[in-house]
């Protein structure tokens, strides 16, 4: 009987101990939300045929177009995160609203156009501060390309 009830009582000890631990993390769909400036786009990873001076470059403004001309984030500067799942993505004046949820284990950004047509995105950091986010590239510059975002 005497190992029964401290059997009981250290599983429920445990399950306290490990409640306690998850809700102190900190939570994606919470952090991501708010304003996020677009700071720079770089080559993170390219194809083997192209030159290894590429990794770590920045991506000029021709490039950036060439890369996201099918994407709905082109030309936007700031991504406002609402917690009604909408993503307001502005440049300018000019101004665009798609649908946004974290899927997996909060590490795939997956953006929805109102067309139909959808993104994934790798979300490789996230904090208060910064949030990276890496694009796998389909066009002539193969490869990955790093998004980093401040707030």
């Amino acid at each position: 009987m005497k190992k029964t009830s401290f059997f009981i009582f250290i599983c429920g000890l445990l399950s306290f101990g490990l409640t306690a631990f998850l809700k102190t993390g900190k939570n994606p769909e919470k952090t991501i939300l708010g304003a996020w400036k677009e700071m720079d786009w770089e080559y993170e990873k390219t194809d083997k045929f192209l030159a290894n001076s590429t990794i770590g470059k920045t991506i000029s403004d021709l490039e950036k177009t060439e890369i996201a001309k099918d994407l709905v984030i082109h030309e936007a500067e700031t991504w406002t995160f609402e917690p009604s799942g909408n993503l307001k993505l502005k440049n300018g004046k000019t101004s665009k609203s798609v649908k946004w949820v974290l899927k997996g284990r909060g590490h795939i950004l997956q953006l929805k156009h109102a067309k139909g047509d959808t993104e994934n995105y790798q979300l490789t950091h996230l904090d208060d501060h910064r949030m990276v986010l890496n694009i796998e590239l389909d066009n002539q510059a193969r490869g990955i390309a790093k998004l980093v975002f401040s707030k």
